[in-house]
């Protein structure tokens, strides 16, 4: 249930609002003063809140906590990151109660294994020029295509298009969850941890195996971050507000 809704997080599109809040000077926000996405919630073509997803953060920016709520059928589920010098662990709660454990290991601030407490498969990730190209595990792989700071293509199966617009959040709006596996963290490949993000935003991201087309469009607010976000296909959209 929770990799569908994860999914879903692909047919996104993007309005943006002007907003005239000045950044005030909070202790908890990175000294870069990137904004940091604090709520996405999702609507229908109603108007109708569907899903709302938080995000909480240490003093240096980095996440520490993610919470899903899929309001009309109230479930939910939590991801916490304790942050060492060397590695990541979450732990997985589902309607409150632990569910799983990860530990991710760190190199150069990237993950290149992650050790799963629920099935105790490894999972391995191999990177060039920062940038993370393989996913590994018990001999089946996934290979990921980059061009030009941006992911191209996830296999034989996704592929994207991009606009001229900065991708300037500091976590990726719209979810690109490729792999079934538990080790892969969508939450933590959005923010970084699995290398370089994708520089510009999604224009469209096509499904060869499901045979889909999704297409976005965006709007800013006066800094060039999202606001909102629209799938034009189906009406769905998605409302970011940023922390204070």
């Amino acid at each position: 249930m929770k990799k569908i809704y994860l999914l879903m997080m692909l047919l996104a599109t993007v309005f943006v609002a002007c907003s005239d809040d000045d950044d005030e000077k909070d202790d908890d926000k990175p000294t870069d003063k990137v904004k940091l996405v604090s709520k996405i919630v999702t609507s229908s073509s109603e108007g109708i809140k569907e899903l709302e997803e938080t995000f909480e953060y240490d003093s240096q920016g980095r996440i520490t906590k993610y919470k899903y709520y899929n309001i009309d059928e109230a479930y939910s589920y939590t991801l916490e990151y304790v942050h060492g010098d060397k590695t990541i662990t979450m732990k997985d709660y589902e309607d409150d109660e632990l569910y799983n454990t990860i530990v991710y290991t760190l190199e150069n601030d990237m993950i290149v294994a992650s050790s799963d407490d629920y099935n105790g498969k490894p999972v391995k990730f191999s990177y060039s020029d920062k940038y993370l190209v393989k996913t590994e595990k018990e001999g089946d792989s996934e290979i990921l295509t980059w061009s030009n700071e941006n992911l191209l293509r996830i296999g034989n199966d996704m592929s994207f298009t991009y606009t001229e617009y900065e991708n300037k959040s500091n976590i990726d709006i719209t979810s690109i969850n490729f792999t079934e596996d538990a080790e892969f963290n969508d939450i933590l490949f959005r923010s970084g941890y699995f290398g370089n993000r994708s520089k510009k935003l999604i224009s469209t991201a096509k499904s060869e195996w499901h045979d889909l087309l999704y297409q976005y469009e965006y709007t800013f607010d006066n800094e060039g971050y999202v606001t909102t976000i629209k799938d034009i296909e189906n009406g769905y959209t998605k409302t970011i507000t940023y922390k204070e």
